[in-house]
């Protein structure tokens, strides 16, 4: 298959943007950016198209899609119910990368949901994918742009190398920027609400607005997360920076010769380790949110680079710290406490 780059910038009039919604209409499976990460819509009501996404990701079909539109004034088309409590997330948090997990109504195919009655829904903050979806008018479903199990992919140069020949059309944008990792999810059909996935929003925002905790779920059992595959094996090194510093390189060194070990660390640590050893910095642990645009781009670096080993440094599971360690979790072949 011939995958169409599109490059587009940012703005208000996109010319481009009517002939990748008529592709999308017509069945097309189309990469696009969001201000989470890339992700891979199809029309929702092309059955086909639907199907094709699982296949050209390697997904299960017991794993949904979710539902994306351009504004808040149409969710109440696609879901039975909005809980009043909901709206004052909506009001607060959308456009954004929060997904609301609602009851569907029949206009939404089983199989989008994956035989659930409830549906996911996104109304990204990202200017080009809120184009495509206005000039598209149907509905479109998507999840992220990338082969089920890597790493999220956040630059469209992840999405070129992965999905290429895979998928129909990759819109592309020069002055592109992401968050770096996935929504929260949010499922407001549970008393009390329930965070099915930890995301850019924190469970501590979401009391402030509601006035109340929601249930947390495990996220290392959430049927939303699929478990990572790589060719590097990440080894978390849990503890205070000058302990980590001295447990990296000595944990390094006992390893076999043939045995290619990079470093992961904020900024802070880098800073104090010594030379010689290949070192990619994550972010300062005062800017978290920097952390967590960086990660899943510095770990496809390491794997580029063509590593075995990637030792990464924990941060605090403070705020949106807790998202980026249940993934750092999730993708840790050991964990080791640094004494």
């Amino acid at each position: 298959m011939e995958t169409k780059i599109i490059e587009v910038k940012r703005g208000k009039d996109i010319p481009e943007i009517a002939g990748v919604a008529g592709m999308l209409r017509e069945g097309a499976l189309v990469a696009f950016p969001t201000e989470t990460v890339y992700g891979l819509g199809v029309a929702a009501d092309r059955d086909d198209s639907v199907r094709k996404v699982f296949q050209v990701k390697g997904r299960s079909s017991m794993n949904p899609l979710t539902l994306h539109l351009p504004s808040v004034d149409l969710i109440g088309r696609y879901v039975k119910k909005i809980p009043e409590d909901a709206v004052k997330l909506i009001d607060k948090f959308l456009p954004g990368p929060l997904m609301l997990l609602c009851e569907k109504t029949d206009s939404i195919s089983d199989l989008v949901t994956s035989g659930s009655q409830k549906v996911g829904i996104r109304v990204p903050r990202n200017s080009i994918a809120t184009a495509l979806l206005s000039a598209c008018e149907t509905p479109v479903v998507a999840t992220s742009a990338n082969i089920s199990g890597r790493f999220s992919p956040v630059t469209s140069s992840h999405v070129i190398e992965e999905m290429r020949g895979r998928i129909d059309a990759i819109i592309t944008c020069p002055d592109e920027e992401a968050l770096g990792i996935e929504s929260t999810i949010i499922d407001v059909t549970s008393n009390p609400f329930r965070i099915a996935r930890s995301g850019f929003v924190t469970q501590e925002e979401i009391s402030r607005v509601l006035g109340f905790s929601p249930m947390l779920s495990n996220d290392n059992h959430s049927t939303h997360f699929e478990k990572f595959s790589s060719s590097l094996r990440i080894i978390l090194i849990e503890g205070d920076s000058e302990r980590v510093i001295r447990k990296m390189p000595a944990l390094a060194g006992t390893f076999p010769p043939e045995c290619r070990t990079g470093f992961l660390l904020t900024e802070e640590s880098a800073s104090r380790l010594g030379a010689g050893h290949p070192v990619k910095v994550m972010g300062s642990r005062r800017d978290i949110e920097g952390i967590a645009r960086n990660l899943f781009s510095q770990l496809r670096a390491f794997e580029h680079e063509e590593m075995t080993v990637v030792l990464v440094e924990a941060i605090t599971k403070d705020g949106l710290g807790w998202a980026i360690m249940e993934r750092l979790v999730r993708s840790a072949a050991e964990i080791v406490k640094a004494d």
